[in-house]
């Protein structure tokens, strides 16, 4: 019942108006919790303390997880507000990715997630209360800044 509970109210998250469209990632940068990815709402904490669902953005650095796995990428906000992963630039790292077993389930949607923002092209949306907004023609995510009061269960 909590878990269809918290499904309504994120749904409601995105609240009625218009979504407007980021094209700066200053605009945007911090912690962001997953509140869902196509209507999964995942847990916020890992059975061991740790967040295992956000999408972090540090300058242009972006670290994310959704299941039990956790990699990133080098963004770029174009002017037409859809997010993208660039190359790195000589002397900057590569991105490492984490190669835990999520289950048949957490694989797949690990997968889906990971290829949505590397390769997905998604647009960046914030909502009038918040809620950051990403979503191309497959795929949807929000996302909600930590400590914004709106808690998943778990």
């Amino acid at each position: 019942m909590m878990r269809s509970l918290t499904t309504l109210v994120l749904a409601a998250c995105v609240s009625a108006g218009p979504l407007e469209l980021v094209t700066d990632l200053a605009e945007v940068q911090g912690r962001w919790d997953i509140a869902s990815f196509d209507g999964y709402v995942p847990r916020l904490i890992n059975e061991n303390g740790y967040r295992h669902a956000y999408f972090d953005i540090d300058g242009d650095v972006a670290n994310f997880t959704i299941e039990c796995n956790g990699t990133g990428m080098y963004a770029v906000l174009g002017a037409d507000g859809r997010l993208r992963s660039r190359p790195p630039s000589e002397g900057e790292p590569d991105f490492i990715h984490t190669l835990r077993s999520c289950g048949d389930r957490g694989n797949a949607r690990e997968d889906a997630y990971f290829a949505f923002l590397v390769k997905g092209g998604p647009t960046v949306a914030l909502a009038p209360n918040g809620i950051l907004v990403l979503r191309n023609a497959e795929h949807e995510l929000r996302l909600r800044r930590v400590g914004s009061g709106l808690e998943n269960d778990g």
